[in-house]
């Protein structure tokens, strides 16, 4: 486990921990649970999982689609996958794909990429995380080096 980068460790987690919850629903009857996509969670799937939950339903619609579009992660500064290493990518790929495959999610981080991308620039653009800082300006630097290297020589007696 220690050989595994950070996204390894992370996904192998993931897998574990939805490999264990799916295999615990299974040993359950059909009827006594519900698997839900976030994709597919709209106000309507929310009112239908309240009903089967038995509790009331207290968000509108309204509400429930500006708490379904809100980003709660999107002010991170975070590597997106258009970042990773190779060998990132490929225990991600490795880990994730059969659970991915099986719920009709997209796993392949080439396709991935735009995607990532598409969600770091709307959350530049709206102010959910600071722009990248501008890099140094080193015309300061340059001008000081250069004033000391002509005192140094300067100070070296050619004779």
């Amino acid at each position: 486990m220690n050989a595994i980068t950070q996204v390894g460790k992370v996904v192998w987690f993931w897998n574990a921990f939805n490999e264990r919850t799916l295999e615990a629903l299974e040993r359950l009857p059909g009827e006594s649970y519900r698997v839900v996509r976030i994709e597919d969670l709209d106000h309507a799937a929310y009112l239908q999982l309240c009903g089967f939950l038995g509790v009331k339903a207290k968000v509108g619609a309204d509400q429930f689609e500006l708490l379904r579009r809100s980003k709660p992660h999107a002010f991170w500064r975070k590597r997106n996958v258009d970042q990773w290493t190779k060998s990132e990518t490929r225990e991600f790929e490795d880990q994730v794909g059969p659970l991915a495959k099986r719920f009709g999610y997209e796993y392949r981080v080439e396709r991935l990429m735009d995607e990532a991308r598409a969600e770091r620039d709307e959350s530049l653009r709206l102010g959910r995380i600071p722009q990248p800082r501008a890099a140094p300006r080193l015309w300061r630097a340059r001008r000081s080096v250069a004033a000391w290297l002509n005192v140094m020589a300067k100070a070296v007696d050619p004779s």
